[in-house]
């Protein structure tokens, strides 16, 4: 039987790691022993087959120093009692532990970015190491072309494209909407939505700002911003400020999201830079009008068809952001296109093509 060994910092909510979850549920269907590695945190938020391993390498009580190379350590332990298995690692400074991990082991290594490579990781020395490490992977898997065209001609060759995979609680729900709408029991709500970490890059401070100018012109709607993160008490600060208190909501992590989404007015991503939004994909498949800022490393452009199929707005462009969301609410035909459209990127966003991909890559 073919070993898997996936590699991330947690479990918990975020978008490479939901990825990890159904990679690894597929795989295990598939009948692959599957192993999930967990460097950072112990936590869990997706449904995982019983027939998975999951490890945490548990370093809390060594010193801040030690951490790293006892992970190392530890890690390298396994994938030399892990012979000629394929390891899978997402994320930039988690690739670098599988890389340095996997020394002197006979085992395959796929990285994978989840982020702009300009970008990410933000300290410039770790980004060049990345960039060297890479040199001694076999194979890396972007999320989109310019992610790619970052690294040099070497790297470039042994990389591929895989857009992210949908999950099958989704794909049921999108079953129950189409059959809501056909008997006509949907319900649109007043809401505005977003599904993001909140964090600096995703400019959720830009979103609040430019629903305090559309809600002087739309004063039944509300902002709903789904996800936690380090700008919280900054961003609960800026609603107080704004007065918003009674419009703008920041609910946390909630599990099963998209059943809280599935019947919003519009979904609205304005990140500075991004990979490929798994909230942006899902709320088109969801058959939600969306907006999305057009930020590196593309992968907003390659989901989204100008006033086809969702809107693309400048990166840092309040108005902009404010001009297509009253163009999305003053107009209910155009809103209802938008979303009709949207929808189809299910046929784009396939999910056997996907897992079929990465298990050639697994079996290659």
């Amino acid at each position: 039987m073919k070993k898997v060994i996936f590699v991330i910092g947690s479990l918990s909510n975020g978008g490479a790691e939901r990825v990890i979850s159904i990679l690894a549920n597929e795989l295990s269907k598939l009948h692959y022993s599957v192993e999930v590695i967990l460097l950072y945190k112990n936590e869990i938020s997706y449904k995982m087959n019983e027939e998975i391993k999951i490890r945490f390498i548990d370093v809390s009580n060594d010193k801040k120093v030690m951490k790293v190379f006892k992970r190392m350590y530890l890690l390298h332990k396994i994938f030399k009692n892990a012979s000629n298995s394929t390891v899978i690692s997402f994320l930039s400074q988690i690739n670098i532990y599988s890389i340095i991990a996997s020394i002197h082991t006979n085992t395959k290594l796929i990285v994978s970015e989840r982020n702009d490579p300009y970008q990410v990781p933000t300290v410039k020395s770790i980004r060049i190491f990345r960039n060297f490490l890479y040199k001694f992977i076999d194979k890396l898997v972007c999320q989109t072309e310019d992610a790619v065209k970052y690294f040099n001609k070497t790297i470039q060759k042994k990389s591929i494209v895989i857009y992210n995979p949908l999950n099958e609680e989704l794909l049921n729900m999108i079953e129950k909407k189409k059959e809501n709408s056909l008997k006509n029991n949907s319900v649109i709500e007043n809401s505005i939505v977003s599904v993001v970490r909140l964090e600096p890059q995703k400019r959720v401070d830009l979103l609040i700002e430019a629903f305090y100018e559309v809600q002087k012109q739309f004063p039944e709607y509300r902002l709903i911003i789904y996800g936690d993160g380090s700008c919280r008490k900054s961003l609960s600060d800026q609603i107080i400020s704004l007065n918003l208190q009674n419009k703008v909501y920041l609910p946390g992590f909630v599990n099963r999201v998209n059943e809280k989404i599935k019947n919003a007015y519009m979904f609205v991503i304005c990140s500075e830079y991004e990979g490929m939004s798994n909230s942006l994909i899902e709320a088109m498949a969801l058959g939600l009008p969306v907006i999305s800022t057009n930020s590196p490393i593309g992968g907003a452009k390659m989901l989204i068809n100008n006033e086809i199929n969702g809107i693309l707005i400048p990166v840092n462009n309040k108005d902009s952001l404010v001009e297509a969301m009253i163009k999305i609410l003053e107009n209910p035909e155009f809103r209802n296109k938008l979303a009709r459209n949207a929808s189809n990127i299910v046929n784009i966003i396939n999910n056997k093509k996907i897992i079929d991909k990465w298990i050639d890559l697994i079996e290659r």
